[in-house]
């Protein structure tokens, strides 16, 4: 299938769909475990569906962070836990739950989650919706996890409707013939002011998430071992928790190597993720695998801070390259650190390139990624579906 273009996303429209008018009960079978980019979609729904008259609940199936540092309080919250893909006293317990509570649709978010859901659903006669976060289901896997996503893909196809959050999501669904319908429905976050108007001296070059190898922190170390070697002068921050102690002694260790200890910090994990972003000037995205879209990015975009970011499918759609940000190859510390040198003279410079950059990045925010527009994409998907129609995958 061809790719759809960001402006063609921003352009659809589900035909004959509106906001229902009386209150419907939608609820999330998610994971739990984390408070990451997916999770951070999974909040936002919840709280900008409500004005759309659709009042979201929250099944946990490994229950941990996320009901800690969600910000969404109002959304009820239990936990189920799932430890198979077949977890058939879990499963009774959802379907029973479903009918007694008359919901009206059951959204999964991930593989574990779905083995719970879309059973569950079905016996309960419900609509199923998943979200597709990324492009996973197309990496090699071993045996035994090859075993799990068969299992998935024979439940996901199943699905009444995949919303997939990025074209190269969407072209996954399609290549692997997921659910019955396929949409597309960019991640969007609020919208916000822009942090600041001009960059800081030395600039600090910064990035946020759940830290683990596939993130490519290894290779923006690299690059910033590189941009000092060259007498550059700039603060690295590092913010988020870490997947496991291993890989944090692993970075610190490169750190030590590259000799930036003095110019990198590691915050830690930071509830406030707008304050951390309004102390960067340059937001760097270095990952080496393919992203959903990312959430973090659209965050460091709808505070007007410009991108550095890897050319991999879910940030490529997001960046225009010398606009509103720069794309490096994936895995490249020195182009990355190239594009950090550029970033560095643009700062020194104090010309209006910085500022142009930030308000082009801020105002695509606005326009393509909102909390608002990705809840009432969201919306219409499930009115569709109530109203037993086909869902619409491309404008009209």
């Amino acid at each position: 299938m061809a790719s759809l273009t960001i402006s063609e996303t921003a352009s659809a429209i589900f035909a004959g769909a509106c906001p229902t008018t009386a209150t419907r009960r939608v609820l999330h079978v998610i994971n739990g475990e984390h408070y990451a980019g997916a999770e951070r979609v999974q909040d936002l729904l919840a709280e900008h569906l409500k004005p759309l008259n659709i009042e979201t609940h929250f099944v946990c199936v490994k229950h941990d962070t996320f009901e800690a540092r969600r910000h969404w309080k109002d959304a009820p919250l239990t936990s189920i836990p799932v430890r198979s893909p077949w977890p058939r006293s879990a499963i009774r317990q959802l379907a029973d739950r479903l009918r007694r509570e008359a919901f009206d649709l059951v959204h999964a978010h991930t593989p574990r989650s779905l083995w719970l859901a879309a059973p569950a659903a079905d016996r309960a006669r419900l609509p199923l919706v998943y979200t597709l976060h990324d492009v996973s289901l197309n990496e090699p896997v071993s045996w035994l996890r090859r075993r799990l996503r068969n299992r998935t893909l024979r439940l996901l196809r199943r699905a009444d409707a995949v919303i997939a959050v990025s074209p190269a999501a969407l072209e996954v669904a399609e290549s692997l013939e997921l659910g019955v319908t396929r949409i597309l429905v960019p991640n969007g976050v609020p919208r916000r002011e822009r942090a600041k108007e001009y960059p800081g001296s030395p600039p600090v070059f910064g990035t946020v998430g759940l830290l683990r190898p596939r993130k490519g922190i290894e290779t923006l170390v690299e690059a910033a071992g590189y941009l000092r070697a060259q007498g550059a002068d700039f603060r690295l921050r590092i913010v988020g928790p870490w997947e496991n102690p291993e890989y944090a002694r692993l970075i610190q260790r490169e750190v030590a190597r590259a000799g930036i200890e003095e110019y990198t910090e590691f915050p830690g994990f930071v509830s406030d993720v707008d304050r951390a972003l309004g102390e960067f000037d340059w937001f760097v995205m270095p990952s080496v695998l393919a992203e959903g879209t990312p959430m973090v990015v659209l965050e460091a975009m709808a505070a007007g801070i410009p991108v550095i970011g890897s050319r991999v499918p879910g940030v490529v759609e997001l960046i225009r390259s010398g606009v509103d940000g720069y794309l490096v190859p994936p895995g490249d510390a020195r182009q990355l650190a190239d594009q950090m040198a550029t970033a560095c003279q643009i700062a020194a410079a104090k010309t209006r390139k910085w500022s142009d950059m930030s308000e082009q990045a801020w105002r695509r925010q606005r326009a393509l990624y909102s909390a608002e527009v990705m809840a009432e994409r969201t919306a219409a998907c499930y009115q569709r579906l109530w109203e037993n129609a086909p869902v619409s995958t491309r404008p009209h």
